[in-house]
């Protein structure tokens, strides 16, 4: 474990950059489903506030993770 955070305290930015993108990113494609991004404007506006809230989770949640596994705090 003193490995990993080693390796997140050296490249810490490149980290949160990498951890945000994966919550981002890999949230919406699992909000899109095997069926892909929804084509009508309907079905854009129903997954809207979903998508929405995914993309503000990203650096919401990786600020506080990568603070508690590198400081423990």
């Amino acid at each position: 474990m003193t490995t990993i955070k080693m390796l997140i305290k050296r490249h810490a930015v490149l980290t949160y950059y990498i951890v945000v993108f994966t919550i981002s990113w890999g949230g919406l494609l699992i909000l899109a489903g095997p069926g892909g991004v929804p084509g009508t404007a309907a079905q854009v506006e129903a997954l809207f506030p979903f998508m929405l809230l995914l993309l503000f989770a990203g650096p919401s949640i990786a600020g506080p993770l990568l603070t508690m596994l590198v400081d423990g705090r």
